[in-house]
């Protein structure tokens, strides 16, 4: 019985392998580490992050830098910076599978940490011993490993993912009872810690465990468990393998109509979510229920498109693999250009040495003179022989220099090339910028509308995917916030498409409700687009939006994917329509009034009206508008995000201030976020706060 599960192992120790910059970034390294000369912390990090952006490229490169960050480390007696140089010079051997060498610097490190009784690297760097015994194949030195791990490791959500691993682990060593001995642990913790967002793994790695125990009925329990997780989740691209199991669960049950059905709802959702591997699969599984069936023609047919999947599938990775090497050629290239440009302060050098040793020779010809004319003879014909060699290594240096200059000259007509082509980018990419702020809804429309607001807006590049609007009819305020595919230039035009539909609807209707606004819009992109038809475009919008009536303080909302937020202290609106989750604060609660489930595009349930919440707003109470990019900005001491929990606590904690001071205080915690995580801004960020 076989089961397929691409969460079967999380691995949570395994430090991730960093995917590689651009390389302009490595290029500012290699730059501001020319400019840095002083000897301390900070040329310690450069050399690290430079050995960490060539751990994809090039091992050799990776490993001189990540020695030249201890050496430096050790000089200065810095010790974070021996921690992290040889952390990294680890990650990179096991990167390239030279795990004897990366198991070396992970004991070194635990060794050190042990010494220092700092029982948390001690964790992290067990984790990773144990991760480089299962690529290896060392199962049981695995699991021994992490639950040494486990000892150590601080009490935090952390530990519920080293349960679910080693749980993982069991599986892969066939010990299925103590399976699920450790995931049921770990499903205990994620509770405990309210890490909800892991248990579809749980529950689809139990359903796996039973599945391979012949426990047909389990399976099926936990695969439905995890389908409504991800469900309610909205995670609808792990979905499809969840559908392939339970079509498997119910083959080997011989209940071949629902098995069919199952299997079939996969196969939508790979086309929906282009999944060429889930297609495969199930293009499989189909053929073996299908045979299971009788149904031997259509087993055929299934089992021919696997095949022809598969042979793609190998083509992909093929291309990916040249790509690849293609990429290692082109950066071991450019270093070797560097060391070109290196040879001629050596070849001064050596030019240097060579005037010494003449000048030294002559006069040691000059005290032999005086001693003996034979040995005048005898070092006057050495002194021929030297210099005859000396004019053949001049020769020589000066082709090189001329070779060496050729090639310099090459290199500042192509930095040349390259700086026109980036200033005429970044000027056309700047005046997009100009052209989408001045679509945006100006300080002062605002103002007309929402007397006491904010709006914090920072784009992840020139220009953002993000967009916020507002606008004034009939005693009316309209004001939304969204969220487009895509960020910079392909998210900005359709942010563009995204005002010039909302002034459209709006300006051509008397009166109109959000939910009406919503249709209408995801039509016209729909449309537009080409949407629904074969190669049309996946692109669409997440957003909120209200309609507002000063008067009677009637507020109208209707969101597609994205929620509101409201913050007051009338226990009535608790319950509002069904849709409120609430969260307590010290004098005032959170609300968050749901949005349906579905995107301002196609999708599967693009014919879906959205729906509208009615909310009688009293004076003191504050709604909120944003998009995803806050929540999901990475950061902080651990590189984590920070979540949707922690921004409902901030907009809480901050309540009771003035919105302009709200602005501030969200764009300080952003700001803090990124520099304590050493993070770059991931997203588009837009939060719209209104007093009424």
């Amino acid at each position: 019985m076989r089961s397929v599960n691409k969460n079967l192992l999380l691995l949570f120790f395994c430090l991730l392998f960093n995917v590689v910059g651009q390389a302009d970034d490595l290029d500012s390294l290699k730059r501001d580490l020319v400019r840095s000369t002083a000897l301390d912390t900070n040329r310690v990090i450069l050399f690290k992050k430079i050995s960490k952006e060539f751990r994809s490229l090039n091992l050799d490169s990776a490993i001189y830098y990540g020695e030249q960050a201890l050496e430096l480390s050790s000089q200065i007696s810095y010790q974070e910076g021996i921690y992290n140089s040889k952390f990294t010079m680890a990650n990179s051997y096991k990167h390239h599978a030279k795990y004897q060498k990366a198991q070396k610097l992970y004991f070194e490190l635990l060794e050190m940490a042990t010494s220092n009784n700092d029982n948390e690297r001690a964790s992290w760097y067990l984790g990773n011993i144990a991760t480089v015994e299962y690529f290896s194949g060392h199962i049981d030195k695995a699991i021994v490993y992490s639950k040494r791990a486990l000892e150590l490791a601080p009490l935090d959500s952390n530990i519920a993912d080293a349960y679910f691993n080693i749980g993982s682990m069991y599986v892969a060593n066939g010990k299925l009872d103590s399976s699920i001995i450790y995931i049921d642990s770990s499903e205990t913790l994620y509770k405990q810690f309210d890490k909800l967002e892991s248990l579809p793994n749980v529950y689809l790695n139990k359903g796996g465990v039973y599945e391979y125990m012949e426990d047909l009925p389990k399976a099926l329990t936990y695969y439905n468990k995890a389908l409504e997780a991800y469900e309610q989740l909205d995670l609808i691209e792990d979905m499809g393998y969840v559908y392939h199991n339970i079509g498997s669960v119910y083959r080997d049950m011989k209940d071949f109509p629902l098995a069919l059905s199952y299997a079939n709802r996969a196969l939508v959702l790979s086309d929906s979510l282009n999944d060429i591997y889930l297609k495969q699969e199930t293009f499989g599984i189909l053929k073996e229920i299908n045979q299971a069936k009788g149904d031997f023609e259509q087993a055929v047919i299934f089992g021919d498109s696997a095949t022809a999947l598969q042979e793609k599938i190998r083509d992909l990775e093929s291309d990916k693999a040249i790509m690849e090497l293609s990429t290692k050629y082109e950066t071991e290239k450019k270093e070797k250009e560097n060391l070109l440009l290196k040879n001629e302060t050596q070849l001064q050098k050596v030019e240097l040495d060579r005037k010494n040793i003449v000048q030294w020779t002559m006069i040691l010809v000059l005290g032999l003179i005086s001693v003996i004319t034979v040995l005048i003879f005898v070092q006057f014909r050495n002194k021929k022989k030297a210099n005859l060699e000396l004019s053949e290594k001049n020769r020589e240096i000066e082709l090189q220099n001329e070779e060496i200059t050729t090639q310099s000259e090459l290199l500042q007509t192509q930095n040349h090339v390259l700086a026109d082509q980036k200033k005429q980018i970044t000027e056309s990419i700047n005046y997009a910028e100009r052209i989408q702020r001045a679509l945006l809804t100006t300080r002062l429309e605002m103002i007309t509308s929402f007397p006491s607001h904010f709006i914090l807006f920072r784009p992840k590049d020139i220009v953002s995917g993000d967009f916020y609007w507002a606008l004034e009819k009939n005693g009316y305020l309209y004001a939304t916030v969204a969220d487009c595919t895509g960020h910079g230039v392909p998210g900005a035009f359709m942010s563009m498409l995204g005002v010039s539909y909302l002034n459209e609807i709006v300006k051509g209707q008397d009166l109109i409700t959000p939910a009406e606004i919503l249709d209408k819009l995801r039509a016209q992109v729909i449309r537009d687009l080409g949407q629904g038809d074969a190669g049309g475009s996946k692109d669409g919008m997440d957003m909120s939006l209200i309609r507002y009536h000063s008067e009677t303080n009637e507020l109208l909302f209707a969101g597609a994917n994205n929620p509101l937020y409201l913050i007051t202290e009338d226990s009535t609106k608790e319950e509002l329509a069904g849709r409120t989750i609430e969260i307590e604060g010290k004098t005032k609660k959170l609300l968050e009034i749901k949005a349906d489930k579905m995107p301002v595009g196609y999708r599967i349930r693009s014919e879906q009206s959205f729906t509208n919440v009615q909310i009688n707003l009293k004076e003191g109470e504050t709604v909120y508008l944003f998009s995803d990019g806050f929540p999901d900005q990475f950061g902080g001491e651990k590189g984590k995000k920070v979540g949707y929990k922690s921004f409902k606590k901030l907009l809480l904690n901050m309540e009771s201030d003035a919105l302009d001071k709200q602005h501030d205080q969200l764009n300080d915690f952003i700001e803090e976020w990124m520099t304590k995580g050493d993070e770059v801004q991931v997203d588009d960020v837009s939060v719209m706060g209104i007093r009424i």
